[in-house]
């Protein structure tokens, strides 16, 4: 948090770029991240250096400013309302942007500066590596802070303003207003451990312990979905929220599972994992970067971005090719 005497200075440095009624708002808007950060306005007003009665007025013109009632008031208890906690991460948000456009101006290091990426576990763990390196040469002073988590969860903390872009893995489609970038798509690939079957109808997959993803994911749903418009529901499911983790399981011989193919790459190349072709189940999922609308990303995580689309491409190709070659008959062996 900026301390009491540094926000002013500055509010002073942008003050020339901003409308006299939009710095006050900026400043009304401290004094309520303050409050909102204490649920006490004598803290609040202490941190910021000023009297408790100015601390409230400025809330006030707040809520006036914009016309909803951001605090509960109840006799000498004062507590956020659901406005106010909806706006809390939009103002962190707003008064740390304010603070390094400051920074920029002076012509300071952004050494300080955090760029926040949501990704579920298994990006994180198989492509982001490829925008980090790059990342790293381009913008040494900046900090990348990863953030794992399922698809739903990620939208909604990137909604909240708590991501700066989210990585997600999921089907085409509008997410709820935000700009999606689709960068690759990967096949969902049924796989178990030799020397198991090659070919299964979806019936003989379900009867298996399935390990699958936690229920947030989207491509788990949709793996859910299709084996029971097959007629074969799932219904002896084990979750885990580490891919690999499942794969230890089926590599164990303990059940089946389905994962994109990126993921099954190197115990496909070395037979330590087998894709299984399932009757009737072709289903994709594609990497998409998802954005807020309305908030053009910055020069660093654009780059990241890109950096990582680039570095896919050979990826897709060979995860993908592996799995097909995998599930081809191997000439003298029984493919059943």
């Amino acid at each position: 948090m900026t301390s009491p005497l540094e926000f002013p200075e500055i509010l002073s440095q942008v003050f020339s770029i901003v409308k006299y009624e939009n710095l006050m708002k900026l400043i009304q808007l401290d004094a309520f991240l303050r409050f909102a950060e204490t649920e006490n306005i004598t803290r609040a007003a202490a941190e910021i250096g000023i009297s408790q009665p100015r601390v409230s007025q400025r809330l006030k013109e707040l809520e006036h400013s914009l016309g909803v009632d951001l605090l509960v008031r109840d006799g000498r208890k004062v507590s956020l309302s659901p406005a106010g906690r909806r706006l809390v991460p939009h103002a962190r948000k707003i008064l740390s942007d304010c603070k390094e456009a400051a920074a920029i101006a002076r012509g300071e290091s952004s050494a300080a500066q955090i760029i926040r990426i949501g990704a579920p576990e298994s990006v994180c763990a198989y492509f982001l590596s490829l925008g980090l390196e790059d990342h790293k040469k381009r913008f040494p002073g900046t900090s990348v802070q990863l953030i794992p988590g399922a698809s739903e969860t990620l939208l909604q903390a990137l909604e909240a303003c708590e991501l700066d872009i989210a990585f997600v893995l999921a089907p085409l489609v509008d997410h709820k207003g935000l700009i999606v970038q689709p960068l690759s798509m990967f096949d969902l690939i049924p796989f178990s451990a030799p020397p198991s079957r090659r070919h299964m109808t979806p019936i003989q997959f379900a009867r298996n312990s399935v390990f699958l993803t936690e229920a947030g994911c989207s491509y788990r749903h949709r793996i859910e979905t299709r084996f029971g418009e097959l007629g074969a529901p799932l219904a002896q499911i084990t979750e885990f929220t580490s891919v690999e983790a499942i794969k230890k399981c089926v590599m164990a011989g303990s059940g089946t599972s389905v994962l994109p193919s990126f993921a099954l790459r190197e115990e496909f190349e070395t037979g330590k994992l087998r894709p299984v072709s399932v009757s009737g189940f072709q289903e994709t999922t594609y990497l998409q970067a998802v954005s807020r609308p309305h908030c053009p990303l910055s020069d660093q995580v654009g780059h990241f971005v890109s950096a990582v689309a680039r570095g896919l491409d050979q990826t897709i190709i060979s995860s993908n090719n592996i799995a097909q070659h995998a599930l081809m008959p191997a000439e003298g062996k029984d493919n059943t």
